[in-house]
């Protein structure tokens, strides 16, 4: 159980837990502190805690300090027996505890309470408030910090600290205690000369003990210091009392007393919460912590925000009167009230009578603050449609709660808290339908009310209208009313009863927007995502990017967008069927039509640029944006990555849109192409398989040969990286075929390499070698310079696996030169990976071993796994072949971390039976037995009859080590059986005997 933890900044920056001090670190860490304390309970940015500690100069690496300093925050507190109190949300770090935890917190909260003490005629407590208030203080606010927050809150806080000293003095003087007061009045008027207040204190209590012209002295001299320092007279209260004192008419005031009681209706009008009230526990503790002061909750429309009013309001219990007022900010059929009309309603609440006969809003908020001053109030000003309305609403002092609510987010409204209402988490929005349907769910009814809750978006007003449904017609069973909720189109028909209609309540945000926004919104319901930024946007509405985002804006301030990540906007799945349902009904099809058409070609256009970022070499075609703003993002390799991680669903949707479509299938395998090419790349199989279909699809319905090309080539990669081989290589022949009708060289380059690649590994090596050779022609021939390096090194690879030396040897000197001119650091890695295998497989160890260290160089800068666990690979074979063994089994269980740490299957088995042999060489047999075994598996699994012959032929040597020769010959002739296999021609086949005899390094390699 967490401890009580307090944290201290009217001094150093302290915190303790159960009086125990915490490590809060060096001094930019404590400020980090003192401003998650000092916000205690709200979320801070890490831009704002990097602007508090260094303004406008942050250090060069400011995006990793502020996480760091963080990060060992949490963990000395969490050291301290604090818990988890400082955490991350959507809007920065949190440090979760109340402000009554921090002493300026405490500060604060006995010198408001002070005021109100002697508002009320209650002097005494009122002194022992501040007396406490003051002990807090342990010399400078924030001693020590440095940053521009620092110095701003020490400059506040002394502020308040003088101000509050000031007022324990003059009520000192009006108890009677002016001996007392005269000592500490003259050491403040000696700190802060300037200020009249402690003059005229230290005046009075002077005159009051009979020392007139002592008074006056002061007098004389503050007068002096204000005019020599500041060029000003005094004013012209302290001028008063100088007039006063010098004429001996300054009167000793009565023993403050209690103040007559005026006429104040205590009202209580508040309705109770809603019955099933589920959840918010977080959001309500929060604003029980709020003693005085304005809280404002936003949420989109039907999210519970009124309902969680009336719950946080049931907390508070205001001895001077607890008031509700609808604003009707979002009434259909009704206007927002006016100010005037909303100061009228408050007013006449509290009793006054004879109100201004006026329309001036000003004048009204007067009377209101004045009839209110000093009263402690909770005003829940529910349904606001602005700042606006609410600013002249707010009491003048501190000591009411003010609790506000509105659909749009009020940034423009001076708030102590905000708090914006998000969809409850899953458990709550089941508990809230089980409640509102007032039947219990478990077993097939539980996850059919999961189902329910999900199509509904988890909306609480949706939840309601669907509970109420069940609840009226018990008949009426879950699934049925998935049933119903099923069709997008269909879904916000079936969200009614009786006068509640979600459509409405979305309507009413809708018709707030102007004209513009208003198209821009309807056009998002286009989309078959919840996602979008502002490029989307800018091509749905044809708008440049500055438009776009001020459109945005607009629509999160109405919460009808959501933005859960900086620049990244995502519309509530109900929301986006009423903007579907609007723009169906409002906008002609030309108009959408054209919407659409500018939506397919900025994302062909991006996802071009994206891919040839990732993969320079790839062929893409990419489309023209036609002046529209594309993302910066995709023109490095880290932002295009991120772009495509994030718009792949988006991409799916709009494939499979133009798989359907006539006017956009020439779309569908052009923005298939970059997609499955980015898919197949990290591993995602089965999206770039019903994309790849998708875009086939396409390709097919609208006649386009060359995406039918195009579309062959990535279907078969998909089949062949889940091991099809054989239907692999049955689509690239039809691809290559294709490529040859359409005379497109590049396509024939790449079908041959890939077509190349496939033999190689179900071991038909004479014709992997040949498609090899035809492929190094055909890119010479395109006089494309990438294609030419890619294949030279397939060539390389399979010409090492089937003894072509010199034939290697040439093309992977002529790739690595390619490369290197290019500045290709890929493809240079890449090629110096397979140029180090050829060199191990001649016995070329020195020469293995310093090409592979380059290749591991390259690699580590690219931070490739890939190709720097096949470097290391065969810097350990280098290391085994020079009799250093320690070296090499070291480089190869790096090579092997890297291959589970990554899960590098598609080169696991060559790493492993590698490994395998050298372990067996140096004697352990048992090791390399299970390398190899595992080896043995993965390639069975996989179809690799390549590696599988080569694990049986590592098992035979593990066999032979172990002086079992009936082992050996078992393992050898399944090896040699599934060579003989292979067609390849005795001399073909030699130096795959070898390997399997355990005599050569080489093995298999996949390309990075």
């Amino acid at each position: 159980m967490a401890g009580d933890t307090r944290f201290e900044v009217l001094g150093p920056v302290r915190a303790r837990c159960d009086g125990t001090a915490v490590d809060v670190g060096p001094a930019r860490q404590q400020a980090v502190l003192a401003v998650l304390a000092m916000r205690a309970g709200s979320p801070v940015s890490a831009a704002e805690l990097l602007r508090a500690g260094w303004g406008d100069r942050p250090p060069a690496i400011g995006d990793k300090v502020v996480p760091a300093y963080v990060y060992r925050l949490r963990k000395a507190l969490a050291a301290a027996g604090a818990g988890e109190l400082l955490g991350r949300t959507a809007g920065g770090y949190v440090l979760r505890v109340s402000p009554a935890a921090v002493d300026s917190g405490q500060f604060t909260d006995q010198v408001a309470q002070a005021s109100r003490c002697r508002r009320d005629g209650d002097p005494e407590r009122a002194e022992r408030l501040l007396t406490s208030a003051l002990t807090l203080w342990r010399g400078e606010a924030l001693a020590g910090l440095p940053g521009p927050f620092a110095e701003q809150q020490r400059s506040r806080l002394s502020e308040q600290r003088v101000a509050a000293r000031e007022d324990l003095l003059d009520l000192r003087l009006r108890g009677g205690n002016c001996g007392d007061a005269v000592g500490e009045l003259t050491a403040l008027v000696a700190e802060h000369p300037l200020r009249e207040r402690g003059v005229e204190l230290l005046m009075t209590a002077l005159y009051w003990q009979g020392r007139q012209a002592e008074a006056l002295a002061v007098y004389a001299r503050a007068r002096r210091i204000l005019v020599d320092e500041l060029g000003v007279e005094p004013g012209d209260h302290l001028r008063a009392t100088h007039r006063a004192i010098l004429r001996a008419e300054l009167p000793r005031p009565a023993t403050e007393t209690s103040r007559t009681a005026e006429t104040f209706p205590v009202r209580k009008d508040i309705p109770a919460p809603p019955p099933g009230f589920v959840g918010r526990t977080s959001e309500l503790a929060l604003i029980s912590q709020l003693t005085s002061g304005v809280c404002a909750v936003d949420g989109m429309a039907g999210v519970g925000k009124t309902a969680f009013l009336l719950r946080a309001a049931a907390q508070h219990d205001c001895a001077d009167g607890q008031l509700y007022l609808d604003l009707c900010g979002y009434t259909l059929e009704r206007r927002p009230l006016r100010p005037t009309e909303a100061l009228d309603r408050l007013l006449r609440a509290v009793g006054a009578t004879e109100l201004p006969v006026t329309d001036d809003p000003d004048e009204l908020a007067a009377t209101w603050r004045a009839r209110v001053a000093g009263r402690r109030l909770l005003l829940v000003l529910d349904n606001a449609v602005n700042a606006e309305q609410v600013r002249p609403l707010l009491p003048g002092d501190g000591g009411s709660v003010v609790l506000v609510s509105s659909r749009r987010r009020l940034g423009g409204l001076e708030v102590d808290r905000h708090l914006h209402l998000g969809v409850p988490p899953l458990g709550d929005a089941v508990r809230l339908l089980e409640n509102a349907a007032a039947r219990e769910c478990s077993g097939t009814d539980r996850a059919e009310a999961i189902r329910v809750v999900q199509t509904c978006g988890r909306l609480p007003l949706a939840l309601r209208i669907v509970g109420a449904k069940l609840r009226h017609r018990p008949a009426l069973g879950l699934a049925d009313l998935v049933d119903h909720l099923r069709d997008h189109d269909q879904r916000l028909g079936q969200l009614e009863i009786d006068d509640r209609r979600i459509d409405v309540v979305f309507e009413m945000s809708y018709a707030q927007l102007d004209p513009g926004d208003q198209q821009a919104f309807r056009l998002l319901g286009l989309l078959g995502t919840a996602s979008v930024d502002r490029y989307v946007l800018a091509a749905l509405a044809g708008v440049d990017g500055h438009r776009a985002d001020l459109v945005l804006e607009r629509l999160l301030a109405a919460n009808l967008v959501d933005e859960p990540a900086p620049g990244r906007f995502v519309l509530h799945d109900l929301v986006r069927s009423y903007a579907a349902q609007t723009t169906r009904q409002l906008d002609p099809d030309r108009l959408r039509r054209d919407a659409l058409t500018r939506l397919f070609d900025y994302y062909l256009a991006a996802s071009a640029r994206a891919y040839v970022s990732i993969q320079p070499a790839t062929a893409v075609t990419g489309g023209t944006s036609a002046g529209m703003p594309l993302p910066a993002a995709v023109d490095d390799f880290a932002g295009a990555q991120a772009w495509f991680e994030r718009e792949a669903g988006t991409l799916g949707w709009l494939v499979d849109l133009a798989a359907v479509r006539p006017q956009w299938h020439a779309y569908g395998w052009q923005l298939a192409n970059p997609l499955v090419c980015y898919l197949t790349r990290h591993g995602r199989q089965s999206d770039a398989a019903r994309a790849g279909a998708a875009g086939l699809a396409a390709a097919i319905a609208g006649h386009h040969r060359q995406g039918l090309a195009v579309m062959l080539f990535w279907q078969a990669t998909v089949r062949f990286d889940v091991a099809d081989y054989a239907e692999a290589e049955r689509l690239w022949t039809r691809s290559l075929d294709l490529y040859e009708q359409l005379g497109d060289l590049a396509g024939q380059a790449r079908a041959l390499r890939r077509l190349a690649e496939c033999l190689q590994i179900q071991g038909q090596l004479r014709r992997a070698f040949e498609r090899a050779q035809r492929a190094v022609d055909i890119a010479r021939r395109a006089y494309d310079e990438r294609a030419v390096c890619t294949v030279l090194q397939t060539l390389g690879i399979i010409g090492t696996v089937v003894g072509e030396f010199a034939a290697a040897e040439a093309a992977l000197v002529e790739a690595t030169a390619n490369a290197r001119a290019r500045d290709d650091l890929n493809r240079l890695g890449f090629s110096l990976v397979v140029h180090a295998m050829l060199q191990a497989e001649q016995g070329r160890a020195e020469d293995a071993l310093r090409t592979s260290r380059a290749a591991e160089q390259i690699a580590t800068s690219l931070g490739n796994p890939t190709m720097g666990a096949m470097a290391l690979t065969y810097i350990a074979v280098a290391h085994r072949m020079l009799g250093e063994t320690a070296a090499a089994v070291a480089g190869h269980r790096r090579a092997l971390d890297l291959v589970e740490a990554h899960l590098l299957r598609a080169i696991e088995t060559t790493i492993r039976n590698a490994f395998g042999q050298t372990l067996c060489l140096v004697g352990e047999v048992e090791q390399a037995r299970r390398q190899h075994e595992a080896a043995l598996a993965l390639a069975t699994v996989t179809a690799e009859p390549y590696e599988q012959a080569l694990a049986l032929g590592g098992l035979a040597s593990c066999a032979q080590a172990d002086g079992d020769a009936q082992e050996t010959r078992r393992w050898r002739t399944d090896a040699l059986t599934m060579v003989a296999g292979f067609g390849l021609a005795d001399n073909d086949s030699a130096p795959l005997r070898r390997r399997i005899a355990g005599t050569t390094a080489c093995g298999r390699v996949r390309r990075a």
